[in-house]
């Protein structure tokens, strides 16, 4: 019986030093430790933090032109004041101010008109990976005057569910550009 005890000891303590030795070459948390430079994961890092950048380079495009500012001219109504809303669309720029509409038409000005956004994906749709003009014009405009504007992408998202011959569900989502809304930000509350 001594014998049995004997090897189940040695037994034990193999495995307890090889347990102990597996902790000390290991890392202690794997959240700490940093992906290897080919994964998925920085591969999709690396694609929105470039996605980013081209929107960026749009925007400032934009901010800098001086077509921009032509823009918010024509939909001004030239004393100064705010138009309460500006609705960036493909083809045209409006603006409201106290309900009266004006507009910049692209055609009538030589603009080139933007190209309509449209993604289909099975799953989801990530809507910063997008170059999306309307929302560059939109913003550019928010930045020239001084951020006083909420604005909103009212692109048209769409969900639809299909199944396969197995009986398996899917999701394709559909994002299409429509238009770009920048409201005045409430200074006056309840």
């Amino acid at each position: 019986m001594l014998p049995v005890i004997i090897n189940l000891l040695i037994i034990f303590l193999i495995v307890y030093i090889g347990i102990q030795s597996r902790k000390k070459t290991s890392p202690v948390n794997e959240s700490t430790s940093q992906p290897a430079p080919d994964s998925e994961q920085v591969k999709q890092e690396n694609t929105k933090r470039e996605a980013l950048a081209r929107q960026k380079a749009l925007e400032d495009k934009y901010f800098n032109s001086p077509l921009t500012r032509r823009i918010i001219d024509t939909i001004s109504d030239g004393t100064g004041q705010l138009p309460e809303e500006i609705t960036v669309y493909d083809d045209r720029v409006t603006g409201c101010t106290n309900g009266q509409m004006r507009n910049f038409g692209f055609a009538a000005n030589r603009v080139p008109i933007f190209d309509q956004v449209y993604e289909y994906k099975v799953g989801s749709i990530k809507e910063e990976l997008l170059l999306r003009p309307q929302v560059a014009l939109g913003n550019a405009i928010n930045r020239i005057l001084n951020g006083q504007y909420d604005v909103s992408d009212k692109a048209i998202r769409r969900l639809e569910r299909g199944s396969y011959s197995d009986g398996e569900i899917y999701f394709i989502e559909h994002y299409t550009s429509d238009h770009v809304l920048l409201r005045l930000k409430a200074t006056n509350h309840w």
